[in-house]
């Protein structure tokens, strides 16, 4: 199986240990407590879930917090062909010492530790959509679950929401700023200067593409414009003639036959004197004008003519 972006932001989250045994408890607790499940034939039996990176990160944990004797086994699944990992403490006195050390600290109050849990709760059910194509952090949970990672989230600085889907409680963070927070708060270092980067580089080709859109939608409109002037132009030349126009009008009209493809600043910095893209506009207005004027005379005439021929039939 391919490996997937959150994948990759797990495995850097899968060497941050904290800074103290209160931050690496709270984190093993919080993924226990995340994946819910254990081995009923086990008394010492601690976790046990197909999650087998969160499983050896609460191994690594409690190692690390404790000199005691945690066993961690995997043995082959029953769904999907993931296999199952487990951790349990054989020792009863030293399984009754880790789980009362790690209820000490189901509720931090350190932000330090208050991360540390998030850390665990991603690990544990957390997902992260690749910035490449959308900006989404979710942890699939159940409900006391979800309003504990409300509070945390929003603790660290956090506005996630919360809805419910297929049974499940989302908590989700679904902007660009929120999801490189979260992966900030979470310890994901590496992971978060790379989204930054991908961001800044989305940006910056969005802005391009939106300049280039707005560009061509202005190249077309100028476009369009300078033929239905041309058109217009023609159509006095051929009637009246361009001649027959004011001056500043006749020379506005040769102007844009000779420059079709010009903007009006450009047209205006040509005429004698030059004038603004205001009064270009206002002349290329008045050209159109007379055209209308004479489209509707030729029209009269044709309509005249016309009816005096079948008169004659």
């Amino acid at each position: 199986m391919a490996k997937t972006y959150a994948d990759t932001v797990k495995e850097e989250l899968l060497g941050v240990t904290g800074s103290g045994d209160h931050c690496r408890l709270t984190e093993a607790g919080a993924i226990i407590r995340m994946t819910g499940a254990k081995d009923a034939s086990d008394p010492g039996s601690l976790i046990v879930s197909e999650n087998g990176a969160a499983v050896r990160k609460v191994f690594t944990l409690l190692t690390k917090a404790f000199n005691i004797n945690v066993v961690l086994s995997e043995r082959p699944g029953t769904r999907r062909g993931r296999p199952v990992t487990s951790l349990s403490v054989p020792d009863p006195k030293e399984f009754r010492k880790v789980t009362q050390a790690v209820r000490r600290y189901e509720k931090p109050v350190r932000d330090c530790c208050i991360r540390a849990y998030l850390r665990g709760a991603f690990l544990a059910c957390g997902t992260v959509s690749d910035p490449e194509k959308s900006y989404r952090l979710e942890f699939i949970t159940t409900d006391g679950n979800a309003e504990t990672l409300m509070e945390y989230l929003a603790a660290s600085g956090l506005e996630a929401k919360c809805a419910r889907r297929r049974g499940n409680m989302i908590v989700y963070l679904q902007d660009a700023a929120g999801v490189a927070d979260m992966l900030g708060v979470l310890g994901a270092k590496r992971m978060y200067l790379e989204l930054e980067n991908t961001r800044v580089i989305r940006e910056v080709r969005g802005g391009i593409n939106r300049k280039l859109n707005c560009e061509t939608a202005n190249i077309r409109k100028t476009v369009g414009a300078s033929i239905r002037q041309a058109e217009e132009i023609r159509l006095i030349d051929e009637t009246v003639g361009i001649g027959s126009l004011p001056p500043s009008l006749a020379e506005m009209a040769n102007l844009r036959m000779q420059y079709p493809d010009e903007s009006l600043t450009e047209l205006g910095l040509r005429a004698h004197p030059p004038v603004g893209r205001s009064g270009v506009n206002h002349r290329l207005r008045r050209i159109s004008e007379i055209a209308d004027g004479l489209r509707g005379q030729t029209a009269r005439q044709s309509g005249v003519s016309a009816e005096g021929k079948g008169v004659i039939e």
